[in-house]
């Protein structure tokens, strides 16, 4: 009887140890376009060098803050260092105007932001919560 008690408890043990209710790393931060806050773009993280550490991506809201948790169960966010790339998409909105359509749709983010190769964004990410520095956007004037 003990025996199996004791059995039972070792495998309740194991069992717990993998349910993966550890620590859970979050990141989050604010996006910000010609010093305003950029509502409804993608923010993603993308591996500077690592790629198991996966790619993870969050929307900002209307203050341009985001913040970036474990997707799925398969894909929790890592420590590790990533280059952070943003994206907007505007206009197109109409397909029953000229030109409205998805081919009407532009980008307002500069394309720096949204190449990994070439983006100044990163993020040196550890267990547990972590606030990054705002990311400061600029459209080049023309």
């Amino acid at each position: 009887m003990i025996r199996r008690l004791r059995s039972l408890v070792i495998f309740v043990g194991l069992l717990s140890g993998c349910s993966g209710s550890g620590p859970r790393t979050e990141v989050s931060g604010t996006v910000m376009l010609n010093g305003q806050p950029l509502a409804d773009a993608q923010v993603q993280l993308v591996p500077k060098t690592d790629s198991a550490l996966g790619l993870h991506v969050g929307q900002t809201n209307s203050a341009g803050h985001f913040t970036i948790t474990q997707a799925a169960a398969n894909n929790p966010v890592k420590s590790g260092v990533y280059v952070v790339l943003v994206s907007k998409l505007a206009g197109g909105n109409d397909p029953s105007q000229p030109g409205g359509g998805m081919e009407a749709q532009k980008n307002v983010v500069p394309e720096l932001y949204q190449d990994r190769n070439k983006s100044p964004f990163t993020a040196d990410v550890h267990e547990g919560v972590n606030i990054l520095e705002p990311f400061q956007i600029v459209t080049p004037k023309k």
